[in-house]
């Protein structure tokens, strides 16, 4: 089943996108289809041209291009300009824009053939801090509110987790704003600890930069037009090695982080070409001190705020320059939305045609990655286009993928009928194997429950969880029935609250995955999916670890956890909550101030020998909104009655206070084990929640 998943995921990868609806006004021959395409008989190409205002230049002809293909000349047989500008909004039977004093009125989501400009935002809160996430919300609201037009389609999409009630494309400025709201700092992003700065590898942020934007481009084939990709990031460069001696570089000391992606980019740049798509890059750290090379957030300048203790600006980030995008550094586009730049090259582009060598779509020259150059004969002109391509030919894309799961799971854009929600952890593993558990809520409004007398409400549902790598390979899947009874006193409180449900899935090796998830109501046929970024060490290494921070829902979740039993899969039955109870669904984790909720850990590896008894540490650490609020003092771990010292379950009991307002809070629990050196003996996991007020009580009589 693994095969068939990652053959469809690559099919996916390489669909070409639809036809322009602004081609429909350019040009004499209307029926051709005006998009980006790889084909054996005509390669067609867009660009964006600038003069040295980086303003648009939009009356160039063929005559004025060049085209090579791996450094010789090619004949341009087109050359058509598609402007992607739309007429101010306006208010019915008044002219020109909306009066502010009127309210705005809701858009209606356009029809394929209406879409103007198709825009993903990919905020990349795997490297962010708190502030880095507010800057991103600000970009993103400055451009929903200053420059999105008519006919534009808008979504975002997060390196470290989301749902596809979140990810669904809108044309409404209203939804757009409520959505960007949602987007919060939380347990995956960059914490600002000392641990963190010290340990945190940034191959998992490049990792799950690349699996993220692999991810859009794959969904974003699907849809019409010429689309742009805008990456948010607060680690937008690749920093290079740095080597002080010869022995040093080959004992790697250093990891070689920008050869390392850079084998990458040439993917992601030929998928970025046949989805259509342009990728551009920002720096969310804003504006530099003058003179230095650090970014500042008010304070004097010299103190280092990249977040993980290094600035990488000797970096380089070649994908904007591979896509015909643009990088964007040190400047103050929160103010201006994605910033003059980017917003002019999202006005319009040019489509190119050439007919390729004949040897380009040899059968021996597939895995070839063609470099591409325009240039302008215009004096001045700066061209942004595609560096190249691979000798593959879009029709040998195969077919389209047909089960809606199977196609669901990696497309979160097109299927949100069902509002789910994922939270998932893992346990156990080295010898015997990983186990994630993932908890799952159900958003019950638009199921189906059908009713059979005298024995209550139903529903039945398909799920589909899976894991996949950076390259969207599939390690680990299962796929599961479910059919769930409803008491008829329980009906009205399900239809309020959902249903929650968990489910085991195998792990067999360590390391960086994304955990997806799809559910699919039976009855209807509609789907919504949900994913994870999670990090699995290897347990069979000696060194201090921690399980995932599990919440326990019940006394069923703590007993399991506790057991050692995580890897009976065929064993486990978990009850679905299907009623009121008091326990909060781990995959929502809200509460109210003056909740309480249980929480445990799986401590492993921990250091002990019986003529020397184990000398282990706990803190626990509070933040709320990116700013820490509480941070207990390092406590000894009591290990009366321990037996096994590879396995510790930890369980803990967190009180909210009353006096804790709303808003996201990120609770981080650290161990310590004092008979190792540090960057064996600490470790860190954390949990990131909402408090929200509670509901207002009823007027008295």
């Amino acid at each position: 089943m693994n095969r068939l998943w990652l053959a469809l995921l690559v099919i996916a990868a390489g669909v070409a996108g639809g036809t322009t609806s602004a081609a429909a006004q350019v040009g004499e021959d209307g029926a051709r289809e005006f998009t980006v395409r790889v084909a054996v008989e005509e390669v067609r190409l867009d660009a964006v041209v600038l003069d040295k205002k980086g303003r648009p230049i939009t009356d160039l002809t063929a005559a004025d291009f060049e085209i090579y293909q791996d450094t010789l000349p090619q004949e341009v047989t087109s050359a058509t300009y598609i402007s992607n500008q739309t007429a101010p909004e306006a208010a019915p039977g008044l002219p020109g824009k909306r009066p502010k004093a009127l309210a705005p009125l809701p858009a209606p989501v356009p029809e394929r053939e209406e879409v103007n400009r198709t825009i993903m935002f990919v905020v990349d809160d795997m490297s962010m801090r708190f502030e880095h996430v507010h800057y991103a919300r600000m970009a993103m609201q400055n451009f929903v509110e200053k420059q999105m037009q008519p006919g534009d389609m808008v979504a975002i999409l997060r390196t470290g987790y989301g749902n596809s009630a979140l990810q669904m494309f809108l044309a409404d400025r209203r939804q757009l704003l409520a959505r960007i709201e949602k987007v919060r700092w939380g347990s995956s992003a960059g914490r600002d600890v000392e641990f963190d700065r010290a340990h945190y590898n940034l191959s998992y942020i490049f990792d799950s930069q690349i699996s993220t934007i692999r991810y859009a481009l794959g969904a974003l084939g699907r849809l019409p037009g010429r689309k742009a990709v805008i990456v948010l990031s607060a680690q937008p460069t690749i920093p290079k090695p740095v080597y002080t001696t010869v022995e040093e570089m080959f004992a790697g000391k250093d990891i070689d982080y920008y050869s390392r992606v850079l084998r990458q980019y040439n993917q992601l740049a030929d998928e970025a070409l046949r989805s259509g798509a342009v990728v551009h890059v920002m720096d969310v750290r804003g504006l530099m001190a003058p003179d230095t090379n650090v970014w500042t957030r008010g304070e004097s300048p010299g103190k280092d705020y990249s977040g993980f203790g290094e600035n990488f600006l000797d970096g380089l980030n070649p994908l904007p320059q591979k896509t015909g995008g643009t990088f964007v550094q040190n400047a103050n586009f929160m103010v201006d939305g994605v910033g003059e730049e980017v917003g002019n090259m999202l006005q319009g582009y040019y489509l190119l045609s050439y007919a390729p060598p004949a040897t380009t779509f040899k059968e021996n020259r597939k895995d070839i990655y063609h470099r591409v150059a325009i240039k302008v004969k215009r004096k001045g002109a700066t061209v942004h286009t595609r560096d190249g391509f691979y000798g593959r030919a879009a029709d040998e894309a195969g077919p389209a993928l047909r089960h809606p799961l199977q196609e669901a799971i990696f497309s979160p854009f097109q299927f949100r009928d069902l509002d789910v929600s994922l939270a998932s952890g893992y346990i156990d593993g080295a010898r015997a194997g990983y186990v994630l558990r993932s908890w799952i809520h159900l958003d019950s409004r638009n199921l189906t429950l059908r009713e059979k007398p005298g024995e209550g409400h139903f529903a039945e549902v398909e799920t589909v969880a899976l894991t996949s790598d950076i390259d969207g390979g599939v390690h680990d899947s299962r796929l599961l029935r479910y059919l769930f009874r409803i008491p008829e006193a329980n009906l009205d409180w399900v239809r309020e609250h959902g249903i929650r449900f968990s489910l085991l899935l195998p792990v067999k090796k360590p390391g960086a995955y994304y955990v997806r998830a799809a559910v699919r109501d039976v009855d209807s046929g509609k789907i919504g999916s949900a994913y994870q970024f999670i990090e699995i060490p290897d347990l069979g290494k000696d060194r201090l670890a921690l399980s995932d921070i599990f919440v326990l829902a019940s006394a069923e979740d703590a007993e399991w956890i506790r057991s050692g039993r995580a890897r009976e899969l065929d064993e486990t039955v978990f009850t679905p909550v299907l009623g009121r109870d008091d326990g909060c669904s781990p995959a929502l984790r809200r509460y109210a101030p003056g909740d309480d909720f249980r929480h445990m850990v799986v401590l492993y590896n921990a250091k002990f020998k019986k003529e020397e008894p184990a000398d282990l540490e706990l803190q626990s650490v509070l933040y709320r909104d990116g700013v820490e609020v509480f941070r207990s003092p390092l406590e000894p771990l009591d290990v009366k009655g321990v037996k096994d010292f590879d396995r510790i379950p930890i369980t803990q009991k967190l009180t909210l206070g009353a006096a804790l307002g709303e808003g996201d809070y990120v609770l981080e629990l650290l161990a310590r084990d004092k008979r190792r050196e540090e960057k064996d003996g600490l470790v860190s996991q954390a949990l990131d929640f909402q408090i929200t007020a509670p509901p207002a009580s009823p007027a008295g009589p």
